[in-house]
């Protein structure tokens, strides 16, 4: 089987990394070993940097997520993992496609409560506010029905300094040199730890593969499971896949997730480009 791992970010990642390219590999092979030998993993990029978490600017991210993930179905990919913490763009995409379409926030979430009681989960500052990131993961928990899973208070926290601090930190992470990352993210865990969470999860799809290429094994000090957010996405489409492989379990056709007719995307798509601004 073959998934996409939509980053939402440029392959260029706008500057943010130093050497993307290598990232780009230290992703693909650690994304490639959690789906195990005979599936795949293929990275998507945007063509614009348009991550955000402004309402206004999320609209055109939405349109550009939705049409590549139909790309995805057309290429014959078997799922579509919407990677970045913030789940853009999930449900618009699973209701145009037939193959399964998750957001790594919604799968880790589900996941959680198999190994643990209490989460806290660990992210960045937003590029817009500090907050942002921590605010629209915690909304999302919520609109999931997954918020008691989480922490009563300050569920989701934010490694300390903003994200242009966070981006040098992991850019040395990826060279090797993972001690600022890691003594950020440890902080956070025993602060969880000390306010009574038994399990953390990552809130950022960056944290998992290069936690792993610094030889990280996934367990705190404490004894709580850290749990990245991309695998357990990851493994979400393997199940999801291979249930409507083999029993033909797929997303509801009754509801707001009915896909449109091949005819009904296309008139959608040329009323989109007819649009004009100004």
């Amino acid at each position: 089987m073959r998934f996409a791992w939509q980053l939402v970010l440029t392959r260029d990642t706008n500057g943010r990394v130093e050497d993307p390219e290598r990232l780009w590999r230290i992703i693909e092979e650690y994304a490639n070993r959690v789906v195990g030998a005979g599936d795949r993993v293929e990275l998507r990029f945007t063509q614009d940097p348009t991550l955000t978490t402004q309402p206004f600017r999320a609209v055109v991210n939405t349109l550009a997520l939705v049409e590549d993930a139909k790309a995805c179905e057309r290429e014959g990919l078997d799922g579509i993992l919407m990677a970045a913490s913030i789940d853009p763009a999930v449900e618009p995409a699973r209701s145009v496609c037939r193959i399964p379409v998750v957001g790594s926030i919604e799968s880790v979430l589900a996941l959680s409560g198999f190994l643990g009681r209490k989460a806290g989960i660990i992210t960045i500052s937003g590029a817009d506010t500090d907050q942002a990131y921590a605010n629209l993961i915690q909304d999302n928990a919520s609109r999931y029905g997954c918020r008691d899973r989480l922490l009563p208070h300050r569920p989701v926290r934010a490694l300390p300094g903003s994200w242009q601090d966070f981006y040098l930190g992991y850019s040395r992470a990826v060279d090797g040199d993972g001690d600022q990352f890691l003594s950020g993210f440890d902080a956070l865990a025993r602060e969880f730890a000390r306010d009574g969470a038994d399990i953390i999860l990552c809130g950022c799809q960056l944290f998992g593969a290069v936690l792993d290429h610094l030889g990280y094994r996934f367990m705190t000090e404490q004894g709580m499971p850290v749990v990245d957010n991309v695998a357990a996405g990851l493994k979400m489409l393997q199940i999801l896949r291979s249930l409507q492989t083999l029993v033909g379990l797929s997303k509801s056709e009754a509801g707001l997730f009915k896909a449109p007719s091949e005819a009904e995307w296309e008139r959608t798509l040329r009323a989109l480009q007819g649009i004009t601004y100004g």
